[in-house]
This record gives C-alpha cells, sequence and structure tokens, in this order.
C-alpha cells in the first residue's frame, strides 16, 4: 500500500493526553483488529466494525515526525478478505481506524498475510508512540532510517526532489550524459581572428641591411679583390677566331 491517512478516534486522542492536561503521554499500540466490512471510518468509533480477529504479530517504527510504519502479519489458517483495519493501545482504546471499500488484501489458507503501510498521523504525530516489536519491520529507507530502499526512476533522477529513493549506476550515468560537454571540432576559419592574426604574422616584412648580417659583407669584398687571369690558349675557340681575322685581306 501507498501512504494512507487514518482517522484519529476521539477516545485514541484522549488517552494520550496525560494526568495533568498539559501535553501528551506515552503510549505502545500492542494490536491491530481486521476486518472484512466495508465501511467509512469517523472519529466517533471506539470498536472496529465487524472486527474479524485481532493480531499481536505487528512491528513498526516512526519514519517521519508525522508518519509511522506499520509492519502486519497473519501466518494463520484464517480466510478473510481484508477492507479494513483498527490500531489497538496498550490500555485498550482503538487508537487510529482505516476502511475501504474495495480490498485491500486477501488472506488465504495457505498464504500469510503480511501488510507493510505508512500511516500517517499528522494530528498527533509520532514522538509519544511506539508500535509492537521492530524484529520484522521493514520501514522505507531514509537518511536517517535504515530499511528497504526504493530505486528512483529516470525520470524521479532527472528530477531530483525525492528523498526517499535511491539512484541507481543506470540512472545516474544517464544524468552525467546530459552534462557532458560533447566531442566537436572547429576549422581555424571559424575561429575568429586566429586566421587574420596568423596571416598578419606570415605577411609581416622582415629584411637586414647587408652590414648587418656578421661577415657577410666582408667575405664578398674578398671575392671582389681576388685577382682571376686566363691564358689566351684555355679559351676555347678564341685563338682560332684571332687567327682567322689577322688572315683576311684587307
Amino acid at each position: 500500500m501507498s501512504d494512507i491517512r487514518i482517522t484519529i478516534t476521539n477516545a485514541g486522542r484522549a488517552a494520550l493526553i496525560n494526568a495533568q492536561n498539559t501535553g501528551t503521554e506515552a503510549r505502545q499500540i500492542v494490536s491491530v483488529g481486521v476486518t472484512a466490512q466495508a465501511f467509512t471510518a469517523t472519529a466517533a468509533m471506539t470498536s472496529l466494525p465487524g472486527e474479524i480477529k485481532r493480531l499481536t504479530t505487528i512491528g513498526g517504527a516512526a519514519v517521519s515526525p508525522d508518519t509511522m510504519h506499520v509492519t502486519l502479519q497473519d501466518t494463520s489458517s484464517d480466510t478473510y478478505t481484508l477492507r479494513g483495519f483498527g490500531l489497538y493501545l496498550d490500555n485498550g482504546v482503538l487508537l487510529a481506524v482505516y476502511g475501504s471499500s474495495t480490498p485491500i488484501m486477501e488472506k488465504a489458507t495457505q498464504a500469510t498475510l503480511m501488510l507493510a503501510t505508512d500511516i500517517k498521523l499528522a494530528e498527533l504525530g509520532t514522538a509519544n508512540l511506539q508500535i509492537g516489536a521492530t524484529n520484522f519491520s521493514n520501514p522505507p529507507a531514509s537518511e536517517t532510517v535504515s530499511g528497504v530502499v526504493r530505486y528512483a526512476t529516470n525520470a524521479a533522477t532527472a528530477a531530483g526532489t525525492a528523498r526517499d529513493r535511491a539512484v541507481h549506476p543506470a540512472g545516474l550515468k544517464a544524468e552525467l550524459d546530459k552534462k557532458a560537454p560533447a566531442s566537436h571540432t572547429h576549422a581555424i576559419a571559424n575561429v575568429t581572428g586566429l586566421q587574420t592574426a596568423l596571416d598578419g604574422k606570415a605577411a609581416s616584412s622582415h629584411t637586414h641591411a647587408i652590414a648587418n648580417v656578421t661577415g657577410l659583407q666582408t667575405a664578398l669584398d674578398g671575392k671582389a679583390a681576388r685577382s682571376h687571369t686566363h691564358a689566351i690558349a684555355n679559351v676555347t675557340g678564341l685563338q682560332t677566331a684571332l687567327d682567322g681575322k689577322a688572315a683576311s685581306s684587307h
């Protein structure tokens, strides 16, 4: 079952007031009455309509200031349809009652009935209430209560508002993947100003006066001053041409 809002009876409210009428008195819920009768709960009730039996195999614990987790177990061979139940205090007073027009659960002969539900006691709170034993209580886990874990759906993980559900690795990865930056590249032409800056560097003129190039002017001067002669015989074809000119008549 999901959370239900149970009706606090007038008698139950009075039983929690201390003798001095200055506050509440600590009480224990010791049994749960069960019924197959459909009815509408009222604060005037002092007993459960059509009560089949009372079960003392109950456990529970406060899971928040206004909510109590209750576990009810029936291992008998009885058969009945559960449509309502009532919580009885240690002094026999009906503290609270819940009724439904439709079946809550079915108890078969060979089956064990086990009902676990969270009951809201917004009008009373849970500070001064204890409930049965705790050896088979399985309350929903929270930041402060050890118990049964309910996993969050991916949608609940994305919403990030629930405090009573655990995030599983798949749900966490789905959210982390949404946050991770997508890989992308930029052509250099798309990086504003970078191409222009690089072009400016490449195009800048860079000159050196010859006098500033160490040793170059001296080397050139040396080359220019060096004498360089050739014997006429070594100049291919020149002697023949001159001889031809000398022999020609004029």
